[in-house]
């Protein structure tokens, strides 16, 4: 396991604190949890502009004929 150092603003901190308080985890688990799920939308962001680039290029015949 790495350790990094992550600083905020007082009122970052205090959401954080009480957010990690209301799911009853650690603010240490709550970071982790967010960053995670930041990760993983942005992996699914980039395989559907993959695959929309590829549609288009795949499907561009046919959408000029619809014009």
């Amino acid at each position: 396991m790495t350790t990094i150092n992550y600083r905020t603003d007082d009122e970052t901190n205090n959401l954080l604190r009480d957010q990690a308080a209301a799911e009853g985890v650690s603010m240490n688990a709550l970071i982790n949890k967010a960053v995670q799920e930041y990760l993983a939308r942005h992996a699914h962001r980039d395989r559907v502009r993959a695959l929309a680039a590829s549609e288009v290029t795949r499907w561009a015949e046919l959408m000029e004929r619809l014009k």
